[in-house]
């Protein structure tokens, strides 16, 4: 199973709930994914996650280089440095991220998806020693996980959303086109970045999709404020990604 879907979670919250537990735990069929629950029974996004294990890394661990991937928070690297860290973005996908840990000689990464890299493993996705890591932060702080993780929750963050279309290559080249007024960077796809708000839009490997992620600072209610920047892009891709 997956334990990034919210539907695989369902009853891990449950049991969560029921047993009052601090936090619920779930790992994928062959046990490199590992996806986290708060005493809330609430899903902790992966690169949250990944912040949290890089600072308790970077604390014996100071000016090390730290992997993140290109759909996590920007609160990732803010975090990254304010910890001693070295934030190094990269692209998502786990062969990938491998590659360039280990070219790059970097001490951490994670993904959105649940893998978690550690270089004094060799550069392995090692969802355990992910969650020990976790259970010792919870232990130091001594706080409810949701209160750990509160401080991260700077941006509004829209997940990935799936969208089919027929040419994805021209799709992303008039994206880049359509969002020149933002920086824009080519890491993985086009992301486009503006001042209270980013996203990524970049192509399916395996199946005709472009995939979509962003966030916007927090600024009233979440829906009010990325629905017109999510509608934007859906009426770009509406129009030219059939």
């Amino acid at each position: 199973a997956n334990p990034s879907k919210e539907e695989t979670l369902k009853t891990l919250q449950e049991k969560v709930l029921s047993g009052r537990a601090d936090l619920g735990i779930a790992f994928d069929g062959d046990g490199d994914r590992v996806a986290f629950l708060d005493e809330k029974g609430q899903t902790v996004r992966g690169d949250f996650i990944t912040v949290l294990i890089a600072r308790q890394l970077l604390k014996q661990h100071p000016g090390e280089k730290i992997f993140y991937e290109i759909r996590s928070s920007r609160v990732v690297p803010e975090v990254i440095r304010e910890s001693g860290g070295v934030p190094v973005l990269g692209r998502a996908g786990h062969s990938l991220i491998k590659t360039q840990m280990r070219r790059e000689h970097i001490f951490f990464g994670g993904e959105l998806s649940g893998h978690y890299f550690f270089e004094t493993l060799g550069v392995v996705d090692n969802a355990l020693y992910a969650m020990l890591k976790i259970l010792e932060i919870l232990s130091e702080e001594q706080k409810p996980f949701s209160e750990i993780i509160r401080p991260f929750k700077k941006y509004c963050h829209s997940g990935e959303i799936n969208f089919s279309v027929a040419n994805a290559d021209e799709i992303l080249k008039r994206i880049e086109e359509h969002f020149s007024d933002g920086q824009i960077k080519k890491v993985d796809g086009i992301t486009a970045e503006y001042p209270d708000w980013w996203f990524n839009l970049r192509k399916s490997n395996t199946e005709p999709l472009v995939r979509a992620a962003g966030a916007i600072e927090y600024r009233g209610e979440f829906r009010e404020i990325i629905s017109p920047k999510e509608n934007r892009i859906r009426r770009f891709l509406k129009i030219y990604g059939s």
